[in-house]
């Protein structure tokens, strides 16, 4: 479904899961190449810049969350003289809102269509990249929460250390995710800022500088906090690693100890003649033995520090 914002003698064409009808409009009112078109309908295209004469081609990705994970959007746009076209394959929440935020606001028209369509793609780009921004503070403040609570008392159970070990492993995807996001668009905003993309001209040099500005700085936090992140599951592997071994020590040590009155009763239950074995107090004695035995070993592994 094609949904349209015009103004200023500038359109912004918005396309929501393109089918054959929509297609067929393309094709009829503009003159993009047939690859591009194919690009269009596809799914996860990676991201991209095709430039010609009279229109530019981007494939973008943008992180969004879904629940607890980070997802792909893509977005494909077209980039003419006086048009804008945006598509996407699956409902990317910031694109409608933003469309719909213009189209019923008359000020946000005047100020994404003040100038041109080159303006007006910069000013929507902008504005999915300041959207990033409380998504980069969402995982500084998921990993200060882990860091805090990692060592606290509750923490110390097994049960609770598994749950932090998957907040780690799902915010450690997250961070790889939206690097990989943000990776290929630096390279696309680079070609632009140098003047690499003659439909752009020079005097736009400015404004990508501004976004891939933002970008490169999201790129580092996000490589700061993969570190944190690192080391935070190495952590609390080490800690859930200690507290099983401790669960270990203490049943071996239960082993330990019940060997010697275990091998004393499997002797004295053999159906052979044994020293003491017809005496009155042949029960009281074996008890006494056993004792002695385990006395000896509690006191020979407590000066071994054993436990």
């Amino acid at each position: 479904m094609i949904k349209t914002i015009e103004y200023n003698k500038i359109k912004w064409f918005h396309i929501d899961k393109p089918d054959e009808r929509d297609i067929k409009f393309l094709r009829e009112n503009f003159s993009f190449h047939e690859l591009d078109m194919e690009d269009l309908v596809s799914h996860q295209q990676r991201p991209k810049i095709d430039p010609y004469d009279n229109y530019v081609f981007l494939v973008f990705h943008f992180p969004a969350m879904k629940g607890d994970r980070i997802e792909i959007m893509e977005v494909d746009f077209f980039i003419g003289k006086d048009y804008v076209i945006s598509s996407t394959q699956t409902n990317f929440y910031l694109l409608e809102n933003l469309f719909s935020k213009i189209r019923n606001d008359e000020s946000s028209k005047s100020k994404f269509f003040a100038k041109d369509s080159k303006m007006l793609f910069y000013k929507i780009l902008d504005d999915f990249v300041e959207a990033m921004l409380p998504l980069i503070d969402k995982f500084g403040a998921e990993i200060d929460s882990i860091d805090k609570q990692i060592f606290a008392a509750h923490s110390k159970h097994i049960q609770s250390k598994f749950i932090f070990l998957e907040k780690i492993t799902i915010l450690r995807r997250n961070l790889l995710v939206s690097q990989t996001i943000l990776k290929p668009e630096i390279n696309i905003i680079t070609e632009m800022e140098t003047g690499k993309i003659i439909f752009f001209g020079n005097n736009m040099a400015v404004y990508w500088s501004d976004v891939l500005d933002h970008l490169k700085k999201f790129s580092d936090q996000l490589e700061n906090y993969r570190f944190l992140i690192e080391g935070l599951s190495i952590a609390e592997e080490t800690l859930v690693s200690y507290k099983i071994n401790e669960v270990i020590k203490v049943f071996t040590v239960f082993t330990v100890f019940l060997m010697p009155p275990t091998l004393l009763a499997s002797i004295y239950g053999m159906n052979i003649f044994l020293p003491i074995q017809y005496h009155p107090l042949a029960f009281w004695i074996m008890l006494a033995l056993m004792a002695v035995i385990e006395v000896a070993m509690f006191v020979y592994f407590r000066i071994k520090k054993w436990f």
